[in-house]
């Protein structure tokens, strides 16, 4: 049903507002329409998302419950560095895997490089609708060592607060709890819209809580900007390798492992 609102709404939008990607989209609104999604495994498609989702919990849940790491060493962060805002007019410049790869070199050089444990994270994005700002973000779950890597960000020029973002890094102090919930958080089926402005006859600046529906023409272009890419461009890998069997944890590039020889 979902996906069916989105093919109606694509529609409208193409038929409403003058666009180069006239053809894109209505091709997009076919193939949700359709069903064509869940096979052309598109990111704009809720239900493919879903599907996506049940098997990336079911690879992850063995290494989180059944690994060497306790309850308390493994963690859920929300990451949002600084130049990830872009404009209606600017979204389509925005390469998660450029994003996703400066990301990893930030957090190298918190020591990730060196750190045990693993991480896995995937972009993610909200709608701010008085200043028409799509901020983009990472939601992940990390395990051991990779934890410190994340907080030591938090004193990073590209983390510190200002004015459009209070908080840019959130780290879950406590054990991962009602799993699988958690493992399954990070990779949303879409983004929501949510106001941040002055609430009150104090005039506190508040973000908005709840999830809304992101308005037209800009839901349309957020789909459009997804169905460009592949699970793996918006997903961030450290430590963390895909197996025949699910995800596989690996020890850091400069950590020797010796097998079979004794030592």
């Amino acid at each position: 049903n979902e996906d069916f609102h989105r093919a109606r709404s694509l529609t409208k939008v193409a038929a409403r507002y003058s666009s180069s990607d006239l053809t894109a989209t209505l091709d997009l609104a076919r193939r949700l329409a359709s069903g064509q999604s869940c096979d052309r495994r598109t990111l704009a498609s809720s239900r493919y998302m879903r599907r996506f989702r049940l098997r990336l919990i079911g690879a992850l849940w063995p290494l989180v419950a059944d690994g060497p790491w306790t309850p308390g060493e493994v963690s859920s962060f929300t990451a949002i560095p600084r130049g990830w805002s872009f404009t209606p007019g600017t979204l389509e410049t925005a390469d998660p895997r450029k994003l996703l790869a400066r990301l990893r070199s930030q957090l190298n050089r918190a020591g990730a490089k060196d750190a045990d444990g693993f991480l896995i994270a995937h972009l993610h994005g909200e709608f701010e609708p008085q200043s028409r700002i799509y901020q983009l973000h990472v939601h992940g779950i990390a395990a051991g060592g990779m934890i410190a890597a994340i907080d030591r960000l938090r004193t990073t020029p590209s983390y510190t607060s200002d004015g459009l973002v209070r908080g840019r890094m959130h780290i879950s102090r406590k054990p991962l709890k009602d799993i699988p919930y958690p493992l399954g958080y990070p990779f949303k089926s879409y983004w929501p819209c949510r106001r941040i402005g002055m609430v009150g006859r104090e005039g506190l600046i508040k973000r908005q809580r709840g999830h809304h529906r992101i308005p037209e023409p800009y839901h349309s272009q957020v789909l459009l900007w997804l169905d460009r890419w592949s699970v793996s461009d918006l997903t961030l890998l450290m430590n963390l390798r895909v197996g025949r069997d699910g995800f596989v944890a690996s020890p850091p590039k400069n950590v020797h492992q010796f097998e079979g020889n004794g030592e």
